[in-house]
C-alpha cells in the first residue's frame, strides 16, 4: 500500500512538473510573447512557402494590431513602472521585427539601399522571444 502511494505520489509530482509548460521571458507580457510566437508561425510559413506574401501580410498586420493594443500606459507612481516601460520597449521591438519583415517580404529597400533579410529578422524575432540564459 505505502509503495503504491508512493508511486502515485512520483506520478502526480512529475505531471504537475511538465504541466507547467512554457514560462514567459523576462519583460514579456504573456500577449505579447503570444502574438510573437504567432509571428514567427507566419514567417516561417512564408520562408517555407507554405503561404504567398499577400497572405503573410494579412496575418502578420492582425498581429501587429494586437501588439498595438498590448502596450500598456505605464504608472509613474507604480513600484512595477520599470518593468512596465520594458514591456512597452519589448511589445515595440516585436511590432518593428514584424513590419520589418513584411517589408522584406516585398524586397522593398532600406533608406541605405539595402534589402531587408526575411530569414535573417525571423531569427533575430526567435532569439528575441527565446533568450538564452
Amino acid at each position: 500500500m505505502k509503495k503504491a502511494i508512493c508511486v502515485l505520489l512520483v506520478i502526480v509530482m512529475m505531471v504537475s512538473i511538465t504541466g507547467c509548460g512554457k514560462k514567459v521571458p523576462d519583460g514579456f507580457t504573456e500577449e505579447t510573447y503570444n502574438l510573437g510566437n504567432d509571428a514567427l508561425k507566419v514567417m516561417d510559413s512564408f520562408l517555407s512557402g507554405a503561404i504567398v506574401a499577400r497572405d503573410a501580410e494579412k496575418e502578420l498586420s492582425i498581429i501587429c494590431n494586437g501588439l498595438d493594443a498590448a502596450t500598456i500606459e505605464p504608472d509613474p507612481n507604480s513600484k512595477n513602472y520599470g518593468d512596465e516601460l520594458f514591456q512597452n520597449f519589448t511589445t515595440g521591438n516585436i511590432s518593428f521585427l514584424v513590419s520589418s519583415f513584411v517589408i522584406g517580404m516585398y524586397d522593398w529597400k532600406s533608406g541605405y539601399g539595402n534589402s531587408y533579410d526575411c530569414q535573417e529578422i525571423r531569427d533575430r524575432l526567435y532569439e528575441e522571444i527565446n533568450p538564452k540564459k
